[in-house]
This record gives structure tokens, C-alpha cells and sequence, in this order.
């Protein structure tokens, strides 16, 4: 059911040509759509800047603010079940921040990793390699599709239960909206909130699935340069200095890995 909306989770045949890099294509439109990485067209790049700024301020600066601010201000208005949950998920929007930064600071580097994995790729011949390499692909979107189902979900059953019970989602401090003074109140403040929380969550859900999407595919080709060591000297026409640049490439491979 899910590859019929996104096909990149089932594994393409052979008679198509996929890169490892494809594993990062609905990662890499998450991160556009939350400001991290710049559309090609430079016309568009004032305006995403000021996305970008959108986004971070909100999910980053806001949220924890928010939450925090309500336990000082407005605390009598929790029940302890609410109290408790609440800061599991403030603590929760303090250490996205962390995360968040350390992938902004670092995600230069993610085209300098696809340009490692092409290289990688230009050493999966045979066709169980590129199988294999097709499969891990399929995999890794699988993976990171789960991670936005999940995180979607969240926001949605979490929005959902509160407003239909007539209570803020989250109860963030809004100190320019009081959401009990009206209906019409009541609704802004609540979509303020699914808005910075989804911000928030977004952003936290990329930082949480790229490193397990990364090391899958690690992996995957960790598996063919494996396959690759079994198959040296299987071939009885190579020549013994053949045999030999076989293993140094298989050598380099492994160096590429690590790097």
C-alpha cells in the first residue's frame, strides 16, 4: 500500500539504474521543506531564508520557551497527568535543539558523503551487488517513511484529543493570545501551537532518522564489499597481478567506508 504512494520504498529492478544516494531523496525533500537545505533556483533564496528563519526560530527558540513558560505561569492549570507528560516532551523539545544545531553545523558534509557513495557504487557490478544495493535503497525510505508516519501520527491524535475536548494540545505559554477569553481565540492559539509544535517535530524527526538511514546504507555496502572479498580469485582467466589489483581495490573500498 505504501509504495503506491511512495515508490522509492519498494526495490526498483535491475533494469533500472539506482544510486545510493537515491536512499536520501525523501530525506533530502523533508529537509527543503523544513529549511535546511536551498532549492537550486537562487531567485527563490530570500524567501527561503526567511522559511528558514521561520522554522528555527519556532521549533527551536519558541517551543522549549513556550513550554517552560507555562510551568511558571501558568501551572495550577495542569492536572499532574498533564504536568508529567508535558515535560517528558519539553525536556524532549530542549534536546532536539542540540541535535538540530549539530546537524545544521554538520550538513555541508552530506553532498560530500553522496559523492563518497557514488564512488561505492561505481564497484557493485554484478548484478547480486546492485540487488543488494537496490534492496538497501528501498530500505532506507522505507525506514525514514515509518519515522514520518509516526511522527505525523503524533501531532495529529495529540492535536485531535485535546481540541475536541476543548483544551490547548500542549498548553504553551501565549501571552498575546488567551485561548479561554473565546471560541474564536480558543482556535487561533490551538493552531499556533500545531503549528510550532509541527515545526518542532519535523525537525527533530529528520535529526532522529538520518543517522539510522545513513548506517543502513553503510551497511548495505559493508555487505557487498564482502561480497565482492569472496569472489577474488574465483576467476580462473585473471591473471595472478589481476588477482592482486582486485584485492587493493577491495583495500580502498574498505578505506572509503571508514573514512
Amino acid at each position: 500500500m505504501l509504495h503506491k504512494v511512495f515508490p522509492l520504498v519498494k526495490p526498483a529492478p535491475l533494469s533500472e539504474i539506482v544510486q545510493s544516494r537515491d536512499a536520501f531523496i525523501y530525506m533530502d525533500r523533508g529537509m527543503r521543506a523544513a529549511g535546511w537545505m536551498y532549492p537550486k533556483n537562487e531567485h527563490w533564496h530570500r524567501i527561503y531564508r526567511l522559511w528558514t528563519l521561520t522554522t528555527l526560530i519556532c521549533g527551536l527558540c519558541f517551543v522549549p520557551m513556550a513550554f517552560f513558560g507555562s510551568y511558571f505561569m501558568d501551572l495550577n492549570s495542569f492536572t499532574p497527568a498533564q504536568f508529567i507528560n508535558s515535560v517528558q516532551v519539553g525536556l524532549n523539545s530542549c534536546g532536539s535543539v542540540f541535535k538540530v544545531t549539530f546537524i545544521l553545523l554538520g550538513i555541508w558534509r552530506f553532498e560530500q558523503a553522496n559523492i563518497l557513495l557514488d564512488r561505492l557504487d561505481k564497484r557493485c557490478i554484478s548484478d547480486d551487488q546492485r540487488a543488494k544495493v537496490h534492496q538497501t535503497v528501498a530500505n532506507c525510505n522505507m525506514v525514514y517513511m515509518y519515522f514520518q508516519i509516526l511522527y505525523v501520527l503524533y501531532i495529529i491524535s495529540t492535536f485531535l484529543g485535546a481540541v475536541l475536548q476543548g483544551e490547548m494540545a500542549w498548553k504553551f505559554y501565549n501571552p498575546l493570545v488567551n485561548w479561554r477569553e473565546s471560541s474564536a481565540k480558543f482556535w487561533t492559539s490551538a493552531f499556533i501551537e500545531l503549528f510550532m509544535m509541527s515545526c518542532c517535530v519535523f525537525m527533530q524527526q529528520l535529526a532522529d532518522s538520518y543517522p539510522i538511514v545513513y548506517m543502513l546504507i553503510i551497511r548495505g555496502h559493508i555487505i557487498t564489499l564482502k561480497m565482492r572479498i569472496t569472489q577474488l580469485r574465483s576467476d580462473l582467466e585473471l591473471s595472478e597481478p589481476q588477482n592482486y589489483a582486485e584485492l587493493m581495490k577491495c583495500i580502498d573500498d574498505h578505506r572509503l567506508i571508514i573514512m
